[in-house]
């Protein structure tokens, strides 16, 4: 008789996470509270065996349908061992040998089957033809059952055989009918309550989903709220800021443009001044040699009656006083005309810088509520401010968002009201799993695992 090695399950029902549960040879025992996963273990290896024996439940979980995988590796006569995989979703099933000592062997086995037909019919050679009950008889017992009629009571090796007699009474055929019926309505309130409770589990399940989503949408929303907060003065734009700003930028253009073709005349007029010269009529070498040559012709006409000077020598003295009092006449006027020069340069300089300011005046004036705006948003000028406007709008398009997927996930409750929800989903669940352990010990009291053991029992 073959023995089970070891059972892999992904997806199915409860084992939404990959299990693997290994067999010892001899006796395993499966221990666990309601709901954990028994009576799939004991319904899902027959069913993988017998493609077609029907399960009292199906194995794909309402809620997750994307997977329902189970792999069963078993050894056969001879010590040859097999693994089944089945895919529930995609109706796929696969048989392969293993045996690591062949050498160049690939570490999945050797494919023996892989459509449903051929592997079936190759799980009934192996089986020797065994039904799915008798497979459950052979290896899944409860507690009531050892030992069984089958003679089997481990995974693979014989049990005591089962006594003819208690040394009791036997119990008449009416109230053990009534018994095994009572048994069976158990039985079936048992699954019935597995559904329920594994509903409200669901249902608490989604309701903590959404206050985690919830919970991620609120940190989300205040971390751009407080990004929100930088942009001063945005939340108080008055409704015609656009109408505000709008040519600003050509007028501070054009501003800019007028102010520096008034510095570039500054400029000029420096420059010009600049040339002139800056230095006193007496320290300039023109008025310098005109006084010389004055002093010197007034000194030789102290001394020419001492000297004598005859013909046109006596003409020197006057020569040079009549050059010296030219030159410095010359100087004198070339300054006075310098200076004259200067003071119109100043004072066309000053009416300069005095047009720049009226006109920076009169921008701030007639521009004073446009400026007023970039000094309220802290934008140096209407490039800037656009850009920040586009930001703002984008943080307060992306908060609304949020604020309506949390909305979506509330459902028009407040996160109270979800908590509250969960809890008493959650309650709901331990009150069926409650109930379901005392329909499960009065449905075991029978000596029978399931439905379908049941109502083949009272049919006998």
């Amino acid at each position: 008789m073959i023995r089970l090695v070891e059972l892999i399950l992904y997806g199915i029902r409860q084992f939404q996470a990959m299990t693997r549960v290994t067999f010892s040879p001899g006796f395993n025992l499966l221990a666990g509270n309601i709901g954990t996963g028994k009576s799939t273990i004991c319904e899902l290896i027959p069913a993988l065996l017998v493609p077609g024996g029907a399960a009292s439940r199906p194995f794909v979980h309402p809620h997750h349908p994307e997977r329902a995988q189970a792999a069963l590796t078993f050894e056969g006569e001879g010590g040859m061992r097999y693994r089944l995989v089945r895919d529930f979703i995609k109706d796929r099933v696969t048989l392969s040998a293993l045996d690591p000592s062949k050498p160049g062997a690939p570490p999945g086995g050797t494919p023996l089957a892989a459509d449903p037909p051929s592997v079936e019919a190759a799980l009934q050679r192996l089986l020797q033809g065994l039904t799915a009950e008798q497979l459950r008889r052979h290896w899944l017992l409860t507690h009531a059952e050892l030992p069984s009629a089958s003679g089997y009571g481990t995974n693979g090796a014989p049990a005591p055989a089962q006594q003819a007699s208690t040394g009791r009474p036997a119990a008449p055929a009416g109230s053990r009918l009534d018994q095994l019926k009572r048994a069976l309505a158990a039985a079936e309130e048992v699954t019935a309550l597995d559904e329920k409770a594994m509903a409200a589990q669901d249902r608490a399940a989604a309701i903590k989903q959404k206050l985690t989503g919830v919970s991620r949408l609120t940190e989300e929303r205040a971390s751009l709220q407080a990004e929100l907060d930088g942009f001063a003065g945005f939340d108080r734009l008055p409704p015609d800021h656009a109408a505000l700003l709008e040519g600003l930028a050509e007028r501070e253009r054009a501003l800019h443009t007028h102010q520096d073709g008034l510095q570039e005349q500054l400029n000029a007029l420096e420059e010009e001044r600049a040339t002139l010269g800056g230095e006193p009529i007496f320290r300039q070498w023109r008025f310098q040699a005109g006084a010389g040559l004055t002093g010197l012709a007034f000194l030789l006409l102290v001394i020419a009656p001492f000297i004598n000077l005859t013909g046109r020598l006596k003409l020197i003295p006057l020569i040079m006083l009549l050059s010296g009092l030219g030159l410095a006449v010359w100087s004198f006027l070339s300054g006075m005309k310098v200076q004259q020069r200067r003071e119109q340069l100043d004072a066309k300089a000053r009416s300069l810088k005095i047009e720049r300011e009226a006109v920076e005046k009169r921008f701030g004036r007639e521009q004073r509520p446009a400026l007023e705006l970039l000094s309220l948003t802290k934008c140096p000028n209407v490039a800037a401010f656009q850009e920040r406007l586009r930001q703002y709008r984008r943080l307060c398009e992306s908060i609304e968002q949020l604020e309506q997927e949390a909305a979506q996930y509330l459902g028009g409750q407040a996160a109270e009201q979800l908590e509250e929800q969960q809890r008493r989903a959650l309650d709901e669940a331990n009150k069926f799993e409650e109930q379901m352990r005392a329909a499960a010990a009065a449905a075991g009291s029978s000596g029978f695992a399931d439905t379908a053991s049941l109502q083949a029992e009272i049919s006998r």
